[in-house]
C-alpha cells in the first residue's frame, strides 16, 4: 500500500512542479517593474507634476513612460487620475480599465474609477447574468494568473506535508484525517492549476472599447437612414462586434445591439 502511495506521490510531484514552469512563463518582460527598465526618475517627475497640479505635464510624462514599453498598473492608475483632474473622462476611463487588467484586486483603482462612472452621461444598467457565468467572470476578472499559481503552489505544499504525515503516522485515526486532507489538497491543487491556465488565455476585455467622442449616435441598422437607437457619450464602455463596411456593431452593457457609423469613435482596450 505504501509503495503504491510513493509511486503516486512522485508522479503527482513531477506533474505539478514541471508543468507550471511553462504555464507561468510571462508573455512580456518586467511588465510591472519601473526600477529594472530605468524609468524611476521619469515616474517620480510625473508624480511631481501631478502633485503640483500640472496635470497636462503629468499626462505627457506618464504617456512617455508607457510609450517606452513600460506597462505598469501604477502608471495607468496615475495617468487615469491626471486625465480625470484634467476633465478628460474618456482617456481616464481607458487607463483605469488598463490598470484593472494588471491589478484587478486594487481597491483604489476601483474607487477612483467609480468617480468617472458617476461623472459620465450614460448610466446604462448591466444585463443580468446567470450564476455560473457571473461566477466564472468574477474569478477571471478579479484574480490574476499569478494569484491562482500561488494558490496551486500553496496547496501543493499542503499536499506534500499531508502525504509525509500519512506515510510516517502509525495512528489509524490520524492516517484517515491526513489521507482526507491529502486528497483535498490534491484536488485543490489541480483546480487552481487549471484556473491559472484558463486565466492565462482569458481575454478580460473581449473586444471592449471606450467611447472617445463627445456624442456617438447608434443606429438600428448599418445605414444612416435607419432609426437612431441611442446616443452614446464619452467614457462609456461598450463591446464591439462584427463589421459591415465602415459600420461596426456595438453591444451595450444592457444587451442592446446597434450600429455605429465608424469605429474611430471608440478606443479598443
Amino acid at each position: 500500500m505504501r509503495i503504491l502511495f510513493l509511486n503516486t506521490f512522485f508522479v503527482v510531484v513531477i506533474t505539478f512542479f514541471v508543468v507550471p514552469i511553462s504555464a507561468n512563463t510571462p508573455s512580456t518582460v518586467n511588465e510591472n517593474s519601473l526600477d529594472i527598465i530605468g524609468n524611476t526618475s521619469a515616474f517620480k517627475q510625473a508624480n511631481s507634476y501631478y502633485n503640483k497640479g500640472a496635470y497636462q505635464k503629468a499626462i505627457s510624462s506618464y504617456e512617455s513612460i508607457l510609450k517606452s514599453g513600460n506597462t505598469s498598473s501604477a502608471v495607468h492608475f496615475n495617468l487615469a487620475n491626471a486625465y480625470f483632474k484634467n476633465n478628460e473622462l474618456a482617456p481616464s476611463a481607458y487607463h483605469y480599465e488598463k490598470a484593472l487588467v494588471l491589478d484587478p484586486t486594487d481597491s483604489d483603482i476601483k474607487t477612483n474609477y467609480q468617480f468617472v462612472k458617476n461623472a459620465r452621461i450614460d448610466q446604462i444598467p448591466h444585463k443580468p447574468k446567470g450564476f455560473l457565468k457571473s461566477t466564472y467572470q468574477k474569478l477571471m476578472q478579479n484574480y490574476t494568473q499569478d494569484f491562482w499559481g500561488y494558490c496551486a503552489i500553496a496547496t501543493m505544499l499542503i499536499f506534500i506535508i499531508t502525504f509525509i504525515g500519512f506515510y510516517i503516522s502509525s495512528m489509524s485515526q490520524s492516517r484517515q484525517l491526513l489521507f482526507s486532507a491529502w486528497l483535498l489538497a490534491a484536488f485543490a491543487s489541480v483546480l487552481f492549476l487549471v484556473l491559472a491556465f484558463v486565466r492565462n488565455g482569458y481575454d478580460i476585455n473581449q473586444s471592449m472599447a471606450i467611447v472617445y467622442e463627445q456624442e456617438v449616435p447608434l443606429y438600428s441598422e448599418p445605414n444612416s437612414r435607419s432609426e437612431v437607437v441611442i446616443k452614446l457619450h464619452e467614457a462609456t464602455k461598450v463591446q464591439l462586434k462584427e463589421k459591415m463596411g465602415n459600420w461596426t456593431q456595438v453591444i451595450l452593457s444592457d444587451g442592446t445591439k446597434a450600429w455605429a457609423a465608424s469605429q474611430k469613435a471608440f478606443k479598443l482596450l
